[in-house]
């Protein structure tokens, strides 16, 4: 078996059951390779020790003395699983994002098909795969494919909206995608309208808070509830009511001040689970 193979395996996690941490293993590598060649060489040569002792193993890195290593990341180490085996096993870039996505995302790549075409939709993931192509007036786009935890979908990004997201794409940070949906009978993309950094997302689209109810859905109840939610969760953070009607209309009603909304993931957790997936907006 040649470094390259070993190196993998390492990656993957093959031998995390000896108790090694990855990258400590990983840095270890050369020495150990080179003892093992060593030791094979002295047993085809006939040459061993005058007591039989087997050579002592090369330093691997541990506390004692021996040379510090470079230690990977929990971003580094999920790199490295996806470049080994092709998916991750121990956990997923996005993890560290669940609660921007639970406040700012309104689908995930698993829901997109059952959403209409034409619909605004906010999503985020890992860029893989992005394709730059020049189009007919000599502009820069891209095609990509966005990963996130239950799948991928193909999103185009257009010369101008490129522009200013080029360097972020190109990029290993998890992205943030708002752009229509187009669906037919057998796939889904997205055509991006915006790109946002999803360590900044707080700070670009937490301004505004709308709230989206489908109209022919809303009984009296049903606002009551709506009401008494804004005023459990009240803030400084102006707020809008879009009543929709899909296919027909959508109405936008500009709230007062006192109707004001913290935004937060309680409001957000009541809000989907009284009215559906979605309701929730922030810009």
């Amino acid at each position: 078996m040649n470094k390259r193979a070993v190196e993998s395996l390492v990656k993957a996690g093959a031998f995390d059951t000896l108790s090694a941490e990855r990258d400590r293993l990983f840095a270890s590598l050369p020495a150990l390779l080179e003892a093992a060649q060593e030791t094979v060489r002295r047993r085809e040569s006939g040459q061993f020790s005058l007591f039989g002792e087997e050579e002592s193993a090369p330093a691997t890195g541990k506390p004692g003395g021996q040379k510090p290593y470079p230690v990977w990341s929990m971003r580094e180490r999920l790199a490295f699983e996806k470049e080994a085996l092709g998916f991750y096993i121990t956990g997923h870039p996005l993890d560290d994002y669940a609660d921007e996505l639970e406040l700012f995302a309104n689908a995930t790549t698993g829901r997109l098909a059952g959403m209409k075409s034409g619909t605004e939709v906010r999503v985020g993931g890992i860029v893989n795969a992005l394709r730059e192509r020049t189009t007919r007036k000599g502009e820069k786009m891209a095609t990509l494919t966005l990963e996130d935890l239950e799948g991928i979908v193909e999103v185009l990004v257009f010369p101008e909206t490129y522009r200013e997201c080029q360097e972020l794409l190109s990029s290993d940070q998890p992205v943030f995608f708002v752009g229509q949906l187009e669906t037919d009978d057998r796939s889904a993309r997205i055509k991006t309208t915006a790109v946002y950094g999803m360590e900044s997302l707080r700070d670009q689209l937490g301004r505004s808070v709308h709230l989206e109810v489908r109209a022919d859905r809303m009984t009296a109840a049903d606002l009551s509830d709506l009401r008494r939610m804004i005023e459990r969760h009240r803030g400084s953070k102006k707020s809008y009511l879009h009543l929709v009607r899909e296919g027909e209309f959508e109405a936008v009603f500009d709230l007062p001040d006192s109707f004001s909304i913290l935004p937060s993931l309680t409001l957000a957790r009541e809000l989907r689970a009284r009215f559906g997936y979605g309701v929730l907006r922030l810009h």
